[in-house]
C-alpha cells in the first residue's frame, strides 16, 4: 500500500490510497477517488507542511439538558403531541371562558313573569274558559200583563197569549241583563238564561152564555226567573298582565384567558362557575400552545407549522416563549432545507435575539465576558451556537448542513476581525470545530457513482480551506493541524473500518498506520 505523507516534523495528514491508484487502465472506482483525494491532500501538505501545531485552549462548554416541554428532544416526534395522543399537549392548553349571572340590576328583566296582576275576568283556569263568574238566581214577578178573548159564536180567539208575551218579555230581559255584562263568554254566557211563567189568571165573561154574543176575556201577569246570572270574579291571572319579571341572565364581565399545566389532557369543559355565576362556557376553545396537533408531513404543512411558532412567539412569555423558540430551532435543525429561505434567515435572527432557548441536545458555548463583548457585534456567539447545534443534533439533516455550510464558513472567516488574541484564538477553534462538523454532516452517502458525488464534496472542503486560511491569519501551524482533522472524516467515510476501527482501503492486507495527530482540545464540543 502506498500513502501520501508529510515530511518529517509535519503533523501527519496521510490519506491511504489503494494500490494501482494512478493507473489510467483500471476501471475500478478507487483510482478515480484516489486521484481526487491526492489532489486535496497535496494542496493541504504543500501549503501547511514543515509547520508545527500548538494546542489552543478555549473555554469549556456546558452540558446539554434533559428533554422536557421547554427543551424538546432532538427528534421529529418531539414536534407532535406526547405519546402521539392528540388529546395531550406538550405545553399548556390555552383557552378562555365567559361566565353568566342572573342579576336584575346589571342585566335588567327577562321575559319570564314571576307574579301576575289581579283583575276582573270572566275566565278562571285558562283564558277563554268563561268560568270566572259567580252565578246568581232571582225572581221577577208581574213584569208585564196580558189578555186574550175567546168568542163563543165562532170559537175565534184574539189577543196576546202568554207563550208569546211572556217569552218576549223574558228575551228582552235577558238582553237587557247581558248589556250590563260586557265580554261575558264561555260557560258564563252559555249557562245564563231567563225563564218565564204566567200567573194571576182571571177569566172575565161577557154576554149571554147561551147567546151568540158570549165571550170570555182572560187576563194574566208574566213572571220571570233569572237563572245563573253571571257575576264577574276578581282574581290573579296571567291574562291580567305581569306584575313582576324575573331578572335576566347576562355576561358577567369579559372573557377570562387561562391555561392548563404543561402536558395536560385537553379540557372537556371550562370548569364550574364561580360563586354568584349561573354558568360558564368556553369563549375560545382549548388550543395547544406548542401546536403539537398541527401536521408537518408535507413541505407546506411544515412551513405552516413553523409560521405558527413564529406568529405566537412575540406575545408569548416565560417558558412558553422559550419552548416556541426552541421548536423553531428544532424544525430548522431537522428539516431546515424544506423551509423557505426567509424562514431559515429568521432562525439565524432568532439565534441573535433569543440565544438561550434550544432543544435538549444543544450544548451552550461558554464565553468569557470580555470575549463575548468583543465578539457580539460580529454576532459570533449566536451564530457559532447555531452551527454547533447542527453538529450536536445527531438527527440534523444533510440538507440543512448543506444549506448552512457557507453561513458557518462566513462565521469562521469573521473570527479574523477580532482584535485581541485572547478572544480570537479560542473563538477560532470553536468556529472551526463547528464549521468542520457541519462540513462532515453535509457529506452525502458515498454510494453509487462516487465520481459524481466526490467533486461536490471536495468543493466544500476547498471552501473550508479558504475560510480557515482567513481565520488562521498566517498561523500555519494551526491551519495544518486543523486541515488534518478536516480531511480525516472524509477518509473514514470513504473506506470501511475493520473490527479494530481502522480504515482499510480496498486491496490492502492490513490497516494503515494511525495518524499521530490528536484532536485539538480547543475545538469546543468535539
Amino acid at each position: 500500500m502506498r500513502s501520501i505523507a508529510a515530511p518529517d516534523g509535519c503533523v501527519d495528514t496521510r490519506l491511504a490510497v489503494a494500490p494501482g491508484l494512478a493507473s489510467e487502465r483500471s476501471s475500478d472506482r478507487w483510482p478515480k477517488i484516489g486521484r481526487i483525494a491526492c489532489s486535496i491532500a497535496i494542496v493541504f501538505l504543500t501549503q501547511a507542511c514543515a509547520l508545527t501545531s500548538d494546542d489552543v485552549q478555549t473555554d469549556d462548554v456546558t452540558q446539554a439538558v434533559t428533554a422536557d416541554w421547554i427543551h424538546p428532544a432532538c427528534q421529529g416526534s418531539a414536534l407532535g403531541p406526547p405519546g402521539n395522543d392528540p388529546l395531550y399537549c406538550n405545553g399548556p392548553w390555552a383557552y378562555s371562558y365567559q361566565e353568566w349571572w342572573v342579576n336584575g340590576a346589571a342585566c335588567g328583566n327577562s321575559s319570564t313573569c314571576t307574579a301576575y296582576n289581579s283583575c276582573w275576568s270572566w275566565d278562571f283556569y285558562s283564558e277563554g274558559d268563561g268560568l270566572g263568574y259567580s252565578p246568581i238566581w232571582w225572581f221577577e214577578g208581574a213584569v208585564t200583563s196580558g189578555s186574550y178573548t175567546w168568542y163563543a159564536w165562532d170559537g175565534y180567539t184574539e189577543g196576546q197569549f202568554p207563550e208569546d208575551l211572556c217569552l218576549l218579555a223574558a228575551n228582552q230581559r235577558r238582553d237587557a241583563l247581558l248589556a250590563t255584562t260586557p265580554g261575558v263568554h264561555g260557560a258564563a254566557l252559555a249557562n245564563f238564561n231567563v225563564g218565564w211563567n204566567y200567573s194571576n189568571v182571571h177569566i172575565w165573561p161577557s154576554g149571554n152564555p147561551w147567546g151568540y154574543d158570549y165571550s170570555e176575556t182572560t187576563t194574566y201577569d208574566c213572571d220571570l226567573y233569572i237563572n245563573s246570572y253571571p257575576y264577574m270574579l276578581y282574581g290573579t291571572h296571567p291574562w291580567c298582565g305581569c306584575a313582576a319579571y324575573a331578572p335576566a341572565e347576562c355576561l358577567r364581565g369579559g372573557a377570562v384567558a387561562t391555561a392548563t399545566a404543561p402536558g395536560a389532557i385537553k379540557p372537556a369543559s371550562p370548569g364550574a362557575p364561580s360563586s354568584g355565576s349561573s354558568r360558564r362556557e368556553f369563549a375560545v376553545a382549548p388550543s395547544c400552545t406548542t401546536f403539537d396537533q398541527q401536521p408537518s408531513g408535507t413541505d407546506a404543512e411544515l412551513r405552516a407549522k413553523f409560521d405558527s411558532f413564529a406568529a405566537a412567539l412575540p406575545t408569548a412569555t416565560g417558558d412558553l416563549q422559550s419552548s416556541l423558540a426552541a421548536r423553531m430551532k428544532l424544525v430548522f435543525q431537522l428539516y431546515g432545507e424544506r423551509l423557505t429561505a426567509p424562514q431559515r434567515t429568521s432562525v439565524e435572527t432568532l439565534y441573535d435575539n433569543k440565544p438561550d432557548p434550544a432543544p435538549a441536545c444543544s450544548v451552550p458555548l461558554t464565553w468569557a465576558p470580555s470575549c463575548r463583548t468583543e465578539a457580539t457585534p460580529l454576532k459570533l456567539p449566536s451564530q457559532l451556537q447555531l452551527c454547533q447545534d447542527l453538529v450536536k443534533n445527531d438527527n440534523a439533516s444533510t440538507g440543512i448542513a448543506n444549506a448552512e455550510f457557507q453561513h458557518c464558513l462566513d462565521e469562521l472567516e469573521k473570527v479574523n476581525q477580532l482584535s485581541t488574541d485572547a478572544c480570537r484564538l479560542p473563538t477560532r477553534d470553536v468556529a472551526d470545530s463547528a464549521a468542520q462538523g457541519v462540513l462532515t454532516k453535509s457529506y452525502p452517502p458515498f454510494t453509487n457513482d462516487l465520481g459524481v458525488r466526490l467533486p461536490g464534496v471536495f468543493t466544500r472542503v476547498n471552501a473550508w480551506w479558504k475560510a480557515a486560511t482567513t481565520a488562521a491569519r498566517g498561523d500555519h501551524g494551526w491551519l495544518l493541524g486543523h486541515s488534518n482533522t478536516a480531511v480525516r472524516p472524509l477518509g473514514i467515510s470513504l473506506w470501511p473500518r475493520d473490527r479494530d476501527g481502522a480504515t482499510t482501503p480496498p486491496g490492502s492486507r492490513s490497516p494503515p498506520s494511525r495518524p499521530r495527530a490528536e484532536p485539538i482540545r480547543g475545538a469546543a464540543g468535539r
